[in-house]
């Protein structure tokens, strides 16, 4: 009886090394792993990860190389500037002054505004002294178009008012 015991347990312990061999086979190389002790559904979403992840990686474009461009504008007119100021700045020309002009007074509510602009009567559309265009009519003024820049006249009731704000009125003394 002893020796069967003995057998027993031998039979025992070798299973069990060959048990480990296998075990140890199986852990060191993954091929020889034909054993997924996983679940189903897990198995199928880690392929479908690595394959889209795999699939990413083909996909990303190589970096697009792109010229070095130099801009040099040591010649061109500045672009926020009207032309005007550019070719006077180039030539040296001086800004003109705008002639002597003395708005003496303004009929504004009709339906041909006009003003009295050094003692004649002009509407919107004339030409008056060395080439000042009229542009506009209205209660606070004159506008006027000469050598390319919009010039505002002020009315002469706006004019007597802040003069007479600057003296303090005509009661003082």
């Amino acid at each position: 009886m002893g020796n069967a015991i003995g057998n027993k347990g031998n039979v025992k312990g070798v299973l069990a090394g060959l048990f480990s061999m296998v075990l140890v086979c199986l852990l060191a190389d993954p091929a020889w792993a034909v054993l997924d002790l996983r679940p189903k559904k897990l198995r199928d979403n880690v392929d479908i990860v690595t394959e889209k992840a795999a699939q990413e990686q083909a996909a990303i474009p190589a970096p697009i190389l792109r010229p070095v461009v130099e801009y040099l504008a040591e010649n061109l007119r500045d672009p926020f500037r009207e032309p005007r100021q550019d070719k006077n700045k180039e030539e040296g020309v001086s800004q003109t002054k705008l002639p002597d002009l003395k708005v003496q007074g303004i009929i504004w509510g009709t339906d041909i505004p006009q003003a009295i602009i050094n003692n004649k009567v002009v509407k919107v559309g004339d030409t008056i002294a060395g080439g000042v265009r009229v542009v506009e009519i209205n209660k606070d003024g004159v506008s006027v178009f000469f050598k390319n820049r919009n010039y505002n006249l002020s009315s002469p009731a706006i004019t007597q008012f802040e003069s007479l704000q600057k003296k303090g009125g005509h009661d003082e003394k």
